[in-house]
């Protein structure tokens, strides 16, 4: 299995820090982050469904690929109409509750072609797992935050 690679955005590590500077005895809930952690995330799932695909997916077969090309379609893995995309960022539905982060596709969501996303997302995902690279991006950040944070505030003694 080929490793995912994750690069902080030094943004994203500012806004966390700036939330965690501002509520150091609050730590035990994360709802004031919620727009931030939207964003991120947004961001991050986003970035699944580009030609960079940072989650390692199996290639399209190039009669799958040259078929989406033909009818129009981009030949990006996981987007054709858009429609999954959508439904894994702005369209997704984000609950923070205390320390509980949790991220879903809104599989209620209809596409351009008048499909619902809940059809096809959980065939999708079984042969190409959503959100690997979410997931280690905001553990590598939440950790290089942490990191940062007790470096500069807990001294030895």
């Amino acid at each position: 299995m080929a490793a995912i690679s994750v690069n902080i955005d030094p943004v994203h590590e500012k806004a966390v820090l700036s939330w965690i500077e501002g509520r150091k005895n609050k730590l035990d809930d994360m709802t004031p982050l919620r727009k931030q952690f939207r964003d991120i995330i947004e961001t991050t799932a986003g970035h699944e469904f580009t030609t960079a695909n940072p989650n390692n997916w199996k290639p399209l077969s190039e009669d799958y690929r040259q078929a989406k090309i033909a009818m129009g379609y981009p030949d990006i893995i996981g987007v054709r109409t858009g429609g999954l995309k959508f439904a894994a960022t702005r369209g997704a539905e984000l609950n923070i509750d205390k320390g509980l982060i949790t991220w879903k596709v809104d599989m209620s969501h209809v596409n351009p072609e008048g499909e619902t996303v809940g059809d096809y997302a959980i065939d999708f995902h079984l042969q190409r797992p959503v959100f690997k690279y979410s997931k280690k991006y905001l553990k590598t950040l939440l950790r290089s935050v942490v990191e940062r944070w007790v470096r500069k505030n807990v001294s030895e003694e």
